[in-house]
């Protein structure tokens, strides 16, 4: 029996599904992502009595948008050094010079976000830092001088947050150090010295002695090529549990399709 040529119609329709089928996949995958967080969230409102600051501290519990569009996480497994790497080699095939120079990470430990809609967030560092060996050194802290791509921590969750310009930066009040949350204290204190002299760095952080600033920075653009291409590149169990969702949710009509 001999094959017979596939008719470009039949092409075309078979492209056509597979596209339909791709769009499908993308659809369900925001759904679960959506769902995961919502999970995450609801799990930390009964951990109510645990109080650690993160990246919606003053932005509220909604995920972030750009736009009014609400944004998507590039991995659900945390703003860890996976997600850093992953993010930096992204940049660099979308040539990018030195990608570890633009790249700033918004651990929820150590930021402040300044309003309701990660526009504007701020980070307080040291001015100099204690030595291991002793003796102490300028930090000059020039990458918060520039601009620079945001990935932010939410919920469990890793956001890209889109590209953000040093806008200002202002002495720390000698009496304010006590006061910050406990996790942005001790960030501020591995910046300041080494373990070695963590005791007695802390004693001057505490009095006032060390000399603080706090940087601020403004959202000025959206790099939306490469939101996309961390969307669609990511190493992400969500993806599984969405093509599983999908499956499952095949007979329910186009429920997943709705774009919000």
């Amino acid at each position: 029996m001999s094959l017979q040529p596939v008719s470009a119609g039949v092409l075309q329709d078979v492209v056509a599904l597979q596209g339909n089928e791709i769009i499908r996949l993308k659809a369900a995958l925001a759904d679960a992502r959506q769902r995961i967080s919502t999970l995450r969230e609801e799990i930390a409102g009964l951990k109510g009595n645990q109080s650690v600051p993160s990246v919606d501290s003053k932005a509220g519990s909604k995920p972030p948008s750009y736009n009014d569009i609400t944004l998507c996480p590039v991995d659900d497994g945390g703003l860890n050094a996976a997600a850093l790497k992953h993010f930096k080699n992204i940049l660099k095939s979308l040539g990018t010079p030195k990608p570890s120079r633009c790249v700033f990470n918004a651990r929820s430990a150590t930021v402040r976000w300044e309003d309701g809609r990660f526009e504007v967030f701020s980070i307080i560092k040291p001015e100099s830092r204690l030595l291991k060996k002793g003796g102490w050194s300028d930090v000059h802290n020039s990458k918060l001088r520039g601009r620079l791509e945001v990935l932010g921590e939410l919920s469990g969750n890793c956001y890209y947050l889109g590209r953000y310009q040093a806008t200002h930066n202002e002495a720390v009040a000698p009496n304010e150090y006590p006061t910050l949350p406990k996790p942005m204290q001790d960030a501020i204190l591995r910046w300041s010295c080494s373990k070695t002299h963590r005791s007695s760095v802390q004693l001057m952080l505490t009095k006032g002695e060390l000399p603080l600033r706090r940087f601020f920075l403004r959202r000025e653009s959206f790099d939306q090529v490469l939101y996309e291409r961390l969307l669609g590149t990511a190493p992400s169990p969500a993806l599984a549990l969405a093509e599983r969702s999908a499956e499952h949710g095949a007979s329910d009509g186009e429920e997943g399709s709705d774009d919000d």
